[in-house]
């Protein structure tokens, strides 16, 4: 999934941080981590655009999966072979 959202958005490791008081800026990054984790940056990707790469994948690999819209989730519970979701009236799915 990560080499379909990185191509949905971008990625990025510097930034620049405005104070608009006094005009100053503040410019930092993440190249200082290189070396230390697996990926020294943060993928941009809008929601809108991550829910398209997520139903693509399932849509693409015929996953078994149950898609419900507007639901609040309070827990998942990883087991073996499947994900289970607790909605806030206790029911799983």
């Amino acid at each position: 999934m990560l080499d379909a959202a990185t191509e949905a958005g971008f990625l990025k490791q510097d930034y620049c941080f405005l104070n608009w008081h006094s005009g100053d800026r503040v410019r930092y990054g993440l190249s200082s981590i290189e070396g230390l984790v697996e990926r020294p940056y943060n993928l941009h990707l809008p929601q809108d655009r991550l829910v398209d790469v997520v139903l693509g994948i399932i849509a693409r690999e015929s996953l078994p999966v149950d898609v419900r819209w507007g639901r609040d989730v309070i827990g998942l519970t990883r087991h073996d072979d499947a994900i289970l979701v607790l909605f806030p009236d206790r029911r799983l799915c």
